[in-house]
Parts: structure tokens; C-alpha cells; sequence
């Protein structure tokens, strides 16, 4: 049976590196040219993206924003930490004091 893996490997040209003095982002301005031209011919999927992601910042921050007020934020009153506790604890009630009330 034939090693595959072998011929492919083979195949493939050899891992180039980068020149000397090469720059990681020195084609990041013309990645940004480029993506705006592209950008002004589709107005229409420019539109629906630029929605998709408002409508997924403001559900973000919305959420945040009430988690933040909601679970995170001390009370408003002195001593707050002392209102609440971390474990329930429940009250021992006989039968006896239950018929009472």
C-alpha cells in the first residue's frame, strides 16, 4: 500500500521564510484600501454588517450594564455586605410551634 501521507508531504514546497528586515505590518495600510474598496461597491452588505454589529455591541453592553447593576453593585445603605449571606440557613421549626401560629 502506498505512503500518502509521504507523496503529499513531498509534494508540498518548502516552508519560505521572511526576507530580512521584513516588517509584520507593512501591508496593513493597503489590507485597510483594500477592504474599503470593497467595502463602497457592496453598500448593501456594508449596511447589514454595520447593523449586525451595532445591534451585537448594544445587546453586549446591555447586558453588561445590568449585570453589573443587578449582581455586582453594593446596595445603597451602610453595612450591605451584612444583608445577605452565602448560604441559606433555615429556620428550625418544631411541629408544636407550627400548630401555635
Amino acid at each position: 500500500m502506498p505512503d500518502f501521507r509521504a507523496r503529499v508531504r513531498d509534494s508540498l514546497p518548502a516552508a519560505v521564510p521572511p526576507p530580512a528586515g521584513w516588517i509584520p505590518w507593512a501591508g496593513l495600510m493597503q489590507d485597510i484600501r483594500h477592504g474599503a474598496r470593497v467595502l463602497r461597491r457592496r453598500r448593501g452588505i456594508t449596511l447589514v454588517e454595520m447593523l449586525t454589529m451595532t445591534l451585537g455591541i448594544g445587546a453586549t453592553t446591555a447586558l453588561v450594564s445590568v449585570t453589573y447593576g443587578v449582581l455586582l453593585k453594593p446596595l445603597p445603605w451602610p453595612d450591605s455586605d451584612l444583608v445577605s449571606s452565602d448560604s441559606p440557613k433555615r429556620a428550625k421549626v418544631t411541629s408544636h410551634e407550627c400548630a401555635e401560629r
